[in-house]
């Protein structure tokens, strides 16, 4: 019980010798979905019957890494860079298989996040950075969102190095023109000098993960540069986006030397809370305070 902190039921080896990795509750029909290693979700009843098993992979061990509960359907993501969906008029057996998604398979990498705002709005976060906006009633991606993803980071760095490469080849030539004289040659281009000076050296491959994303529902509706979508995962990272103009609007550092945070946001998008393996109670309380200066600064 939340109220009391008793545990009413437990249940042992759902997914016999599998590792749980996500837990979704559905309140109107009180099912509980359990994703797992072993690329399937089942869906109890609080006294721990199995109404169905959903095969994601097509029997394949997969890490489900979140199931998100829509009217009509169910979304599974976590394993690969196709959305896996479950629509009501699947569920008539035990044994459920997958429909099969109308959009294209826009994502570049792994699926990590999902969040949902009413009546069609689908946002998707990736491994590799990438952010996408899709309309659930046609299922098609409707903008995509790629500031602080591999990809985007890829580009800007064979930009920068083909600036360098061209000022290496400008160098030499003005050290052969006027008689041996040596022209000062043109300074890099703003692209290159804006990637090195705001480099990371700490940056790596997980640094871009999306793992979990929030919109702020209070801003949705927003025509204005402000955030109104939240993302956090590899490396402590904290961003906010606005998705209307697909562009970052603040980032900031949560947990410095960290490898996967996650985070929730209340009711009214006042407080965010962080938290990660180490010290995510004192962190988290930390940030609840920090952060709603930060907004009002920021954004």
């Amino acid at each position: 019980m939340v109220d009391s902190g008793q545990k009413v039921k437990q249940l042992n080896n759902i997914h016999n010798k599998a590792e749980v990795m996500c837990l979704t509750l559905k309140d109107d029909t009180h099912r509980l979905y359990t994703g797992a290693t072993d690329g399937t979700v089942k869906v109890w009843d609080f006294n721990g019957h199995c109404y169905h098993t959903l095969i994601c992979a097509g029997g394949q061990p997969a890490e489900i890494g979140q199931v998100f509960i829509l009217k009509r359907c169910v979304l599974v993501v976590g394993w690969s860079r196709f959305l896996t969906i479950f629509r009501d008029s699947d569920f008539k057996d035990h044994v459920v298989y997958p429909s099969e998604w109308k959009g294209t398979d826009n994502h570049t990498d792994d699926i990590l996040s999902l969040a949902f705002s009413s009546p069609n709005t689908l946002i998707t976060g990736a491994y590799n950075g990438e952010i996408y906006v899709w309309n659930t009633k046609s299922e098609k991606a409707t903008k995509c969102i790629r500031q602080r993803s591999k990809i985007k980071q890829s580009q800007l760095q064979d930009d920068n190095l083909l600036a360098e490469e061209l000022n290496s080849h400008c160098e030499s030539f003005n050290r052969t023109i006027n008689d041996g004289t040596i022209v000062p040659s043109r300074s890099r281009s703003r692209l290159s000098s804006r990637v090195s000076e705001n480099g990371n050296d700490d940056q790596n491959e997980f640094a871009y993960a999306v793992v979990n994303l929030h919109i702020l529902e209070s801003r949705r509706n927003l025509t204005s540069t402000a955030a109104n979508l939240v993302s956090c995962g590899g490396n402590g990272w904290v961003r906010f986006w606005n998705t209307q103009h697909t562009s970052l609007a603040a980032e900031f550092v949560a947990h410095a030397h960290s490898g996967s945070i996650t985070m929730a946001i209340d009711a009214t998008d006042s407080y965010l809370v962080t938290g990660d393996v180490e010290v995510s109670i004192f962190l988290s309380i930390y940030l609840s305070i920090y952060l709603s200066i930060y907004l009002s600064i920021c954004i």
